[in-house]
């Protein structure tokens, strides 16, 4: 090999040499871009996330809606979250707002409100509080005690009629509403039946209803038309299971005490109590059997937990001006135990967090001349309570 060639092979390896280097170079400078924006873009998702921007996925923290008194003294629909953030009012009604309902999706709100006089109106706004519109105007009624129905074109409401400028009557009947349309028509096929206390399962298939002429609740499904009635002497609405076809009733009990178990039946004495315990029924058996194990007490307020394994509820010994307390319970009855233990406190119907960790409740000092109920939480693992907002009452969890 001459110099000639030797000189062209060394330039070609040389040249080759700075191309790899450069090649190498940008292989190199790539992955420094990359790791530049895969940490810009952690960051930025940090941020979005400390300010909400990831709603629904646990970046922001758990919010409630509630009712609570304006500087009007008017009830009204407040909205805040559990990090200790002012709370937010979202409506304006020139009277109070009754109650309300959360559409299933967690979107949308339904309310009434007591216009003037005798008069009520049904509303929807959004959970921000926009997009007001009315849905029903109820002139001298009542429409109030608002359910939705799962696929959330329906709301099922109260409605308590008053006529010559009268007070409305306490005899409330069940309306169905279109949400779409407006269109109204009464639940029962008896447009005069005394009917309240409305429920609709998760699924959808089951109605249950107070039922007072009957004396009990009625319970029917839309599907097949099967109905049937569960007996119940204090007319308190039933709660579905939110995973299945099973309800919780509460309704009296009565408890017999024996005397002496030596003796005869006939021959020892028997002591008659009245209690209020709870009752699980299975809707397609419509078998019935009793959860409260305690003789002197009034269970009532149950709420399942969202996986249908557990029932809080309230407990207080009957007859007595006690505080009611919160207890737990598994659905087949077993693991009862107390949740709180303060009977110079009422406990108000618990509600379930969305994750089945805690309670939100009313809580109300008994021993304090005009106190007002303040809203609570419980975490049911450790037991430990705190303060959510001072004055408020009838919480829902926002999803």
């Amino acid at each position: 090999m001459n110099r000639s060639e030797v000189k062209n092979l060394t330039d070609r390896k040389t040249t080759d040499g700075n191309e790899r280097g450069r090649e190498t170079g940008k292989g190199l400078l790539a992955v420094a871009l990359l790791l530049v924006l895969a940490l810009a873009a952690a960051l930025l998702v940090r941020q979005w996330r400390n300010h909400g921007y990831f709603a629904g996925v646990g970046t922001r923290a758990p919010r409630i809606l509630y009712l609570s008194w304006d500087e009007q003294n008017h009830t009204q629909i407040f909205i805040t979250d559990l990090s200790g953030k002012a709370p937010a009012q979202l409506t304006q009604a020139a009277s109070d707002v009754l109650n309300f309902a959360l559409s299933p999706d967690g979107s949308t709100i339904a309310y009434a409100a007591r216009e003037d006089g005798n008069n009520t109106a049904l509303w929807l706004i959004d959970t921000n509080g926009g997009n007001r519109r009315q849905l029903l105007a109820c002139p001298q009624a009542i429409c109030s005690e608002l359910i939705w129905e799962p696929g959330g074109g329906r709301l099922i409401y109260e409605r308590r009629d008053a006529s010559n400028g009268e007070e409305p009557s306490s005899q409330p009947r069940l309306w169905w509403l279109d949400v779409h349309t407006g269109e109204t028509v009464t639940v029962s096929e008896n447009a005069e039946a005394l009917t309240f206390g409305a429920s609709i399962s998760s699924d959808g298939q089951w109605l249950s209803y107070v039922s007072p002429i009957d004396e009990g609740i009625q319970i029917y499904n839309f599907r097949d038309g099967r109905h049937f009635l569960i007996p119940s002497q204090i007319n308190t609405p039933a709660v579905w299971n939110p995973q299945g076809s099973t309800l919780l009733t509460s309704d009296l009990d009565l408890i017999v005490s024996h005397g002496s178990n030596d003796s005869d039946h006939l021959e020892h004495t028997h002591a008659y109590n009245q209690a209020i315990h709870l009752f699980l029924t299975q809707a397609n058996s419509q078998e019935r059997m009793s959860l409260s194990q305690m003789a002197n007490v009034d269970d009532g307020t149950p709420a399942w937990s969202p996986d249908g394994e557990w029932i809080a509820f309230g407990r207080k010994i009957i007859r007595t001006p006690s505080g009611r307390q919160l207890w737990l319970v598994r659905a087949d009855g077993g693991d009862e135990r107390a949740l709180t233990n303060d009977l110079n406190i009422h406990h108000g119907s618990p509600v379930w967090s969305p994750d089945g960790r805690s309670l939100l409740f009313q809580r109300l000092p008994l021993s304090e001349p005009g106190a007002v109920p303040g809203i609570w939480l419980l975490e049911v693992a450790s037991g430990n309570t705190r303060e959510i907002v001072t004055h408020g009452i009838f919480p829902v969890w926002l999803p």
